[in-house]
């Protein structure tokens, strides 16, 4: 099963993830998210089912590895540099409500953020998709 987290908060919630943020504020976004990841890992885990989860920047916190090694999952880790990161926010404003803080408060959560993505079991460079591709294959073969 392949999702990505916010698919699932909109689906859950039945509405952009964007309004959701507007609406009840980020730190009601991040509860749901939570919630939303754990009842998907454990309902999707209780049927052997092996799962493929696309989290976005900001999904990865103490309560999502938490519930990610419970389930003893591998953690992926593409390794992006600010630039980029900083490129795509500004690219995509609808999607990403973090847009409307500036260059510098994004480089701090993004360097706030780096504590847990150190903690991936693999972290693959930029460019290196063709590695995550391989490993991906040969873990669901299995």
């Amino acid at each position: 099963v392949c999702s990505s987290d916010l698919e699932e908060i909109e689906a859950t919630y039945k509405k952009p993830v964007a309004n959701i943020i507007n609406e009840l504020g980020l730190k009601t976004f991040r509860s749901y998210e939570v919630q939303v990841l754990s009842k998907f890992i454990n309902l999707n885990c209780e049927k052997g089912q092996k799962l493929i989860i696309s989290l976005g920047g900001g999904a990865l916190n103490q309560e999502t590895l938490k519930i990610l090694k419970g389930h003893s999952a591998k953690l992926i880790r593409l390794n992006t540099p600010f630039e980029v990161c900083y490129k795509r926010v500004l690219e995509d404003c609808v999607k990403r409500p973090l847009s409307i803080k500036s260059r510098e408060e994004l480089y701090e959560i993004y360097k706030e953020r780096e504590i847990y993505y150190q903690r991936a079991d693999i972290t693959l460079k930029n460019g290196e998709e063709d590695k995550l591709i391989e490993f991906i294959t040969s873990s669901t073969m299995n």
